[in-house]
């Protein structure tokens, strides 16, 4: 089968989820591991300022159907983006140990921006969505990680959490050689939900009052940090723990006043802020949600909310975003 570098990494290069668009990808083919129904190419692109390693399963059909991306022709068949191909999404949910028994038909979500999101249907309704990580990092995916917590305290404001797939690939970086890292996971699908942005908009175009809805994602939230705390445990904030925070809270505003001119005419009001806070006695810290806005939570159809999403503030190293911090952030 001819296939090169160039082929894949053209089509990686035009993706929503490829997050190289301020500059020119240089691409290599790190890895090539066998995935159910399909081929996982694991391709690096070295030309960023941090390499980023992007997940790309492959799978080759005789002639691709309505609806499949297609990345290339070659002599052998075609071959398609395969988180479109059912044998390899009902494959992988398998692998994560989830009964596939009853799953009658997949499709993929549109929309996403980081990641592709698979939905699985049992007799045409829709019960198990996969999250399929496109971008992979050395160690547990904090949304995995988060979800999994959550979801064994039985906290009734995330989905079921269903199952992870893990996978290895080679790094010369680290003293093994190998690098472990997140694949996927899945869990409980939830039908008609609207986000808390277009329920928000709603009220607002309609007048209606929001108090009562905020409320009760209020009460969602302190259910989810109060899981959290008892599920992954909870730190002292001591002085070490205080300065890092502060040098965080300052490396972001130098950055927004570098970028926003109304806050760097505000800069030394915003310092003295951080300062007074920085001088005062503070809560524990524990894990957070890290990146939590009104598109991160769900009304759900039978009222309440369910928050998702635990990944972390996406522009952090993966390292950082599972170290402890302030509750009042989220």
């Amino acid at each position: 089968m001819q296939f090169t570098d160039e082929d894949l990494g053209a089509w990686v290069a035009r993706q929503r989820w490829y997050a190289g668009k301020s500059h020119v990808p240089r691409f290599r083919i790190l890895d090539v591991q066998p995935a159910p129904g399909a081929t996982r190419y694991l391709l690096m692109d070295d030309a960023g300022a941090v390499p980023a390693l992007y997940n790309v399963p492959l799978a080759l059909v005789d002639a691709p159907s309505e609806g499949d991306a297609v990345v290339s022709r070659t002599a052998d068949g075609y071959l398609i983006d395969a988180a479109r191909h059912a044998a390899f999404a009902v494959g992988m949910l398998a692998e994560m140990g989830v009964d596939v028994g009853r799953v009658t038909g997949s499709r993929v979500l549109s929309g996403e921006q980081s990641n592709t999101s698979i939905v699985f249907e049992e007799d045409g309704h829709p019960t198990i969505i996969l999250k399929l990580f496109r971008t992979l990092h050395h160690g547990e995916n904090p949304d995995v990680t988060v979800q999994r917590a959550l979801s064994d305290a039985g906290s009734p404001y995330v989905p079921r959490f269903l199952g992870s797939l893990d996978a290895e690939w080679p790094d010369s970086g680290r003293e093994s050689g190998v690098a472990r890292g997140t694949l996927g996971f899945a869990q409980d699908f939830l039908p008609g939900v609207k986000d808390g942005w277009a329920v928000a908009l709603d009220a607002a175009g309609e007048r209606r009052d929001f108090t009562d809805a905020a409320r009760d994602l209020g009460t969602a939230l302190a259910g989810v940090h109060a899981a959290l705390g008892a599920s992954l445990g909870t730190v002292d904030a001591g002085p070490e723990q205080v300065a890092s925070t502060g040098l965080t809270w300052r490396r972001r505003l130098a950055t927004a006043a570098a970028e926003v001119p109304a806050v760097a005419d505000r800069l030394s009001a915003i310092d003295a802020v951080y300062q007074a806070a920085l001088e005062r006695p503070w809560p524990q810290l524990q894990r957070i949600h890290g990146d939590l806005h009104l598109g991160q939570v769900l009304a759900v159809q039978d009222g309440g909310w369910r928050v998702v999403d635990f990944e972390g503030e996406p522009l952090r190293p993966m390292p950082e975003r599972a170290i402890p911090d302030l509750p009042p952030r989220d």
